[in-house]
């Protein structure tokens, strides 16, 4: 593993429409397994 993140990792705002404080993160994360690589997505509540 080249422990190397943030090469595919996007954030955009909620589509709910819920004022706008939220947002989703998605990316690719290193796995366990060398070479493994797997799919992380958060919910992040943004406030000001």
């Amino acid at each position: 593993m080249t422990n190397r993140y943030g090469d595919y990792f996007a954030v955009a705002l909620d589509p709910s429409g819920t004022a706008n404080k939220n947002v989703w993160a998605a990316g690719e994360i290193g796995g366990p397994v060398s070479h493994d690589w797997q799919t992380a997505i958060r919910e992040v509540n943004v406030t000001p």
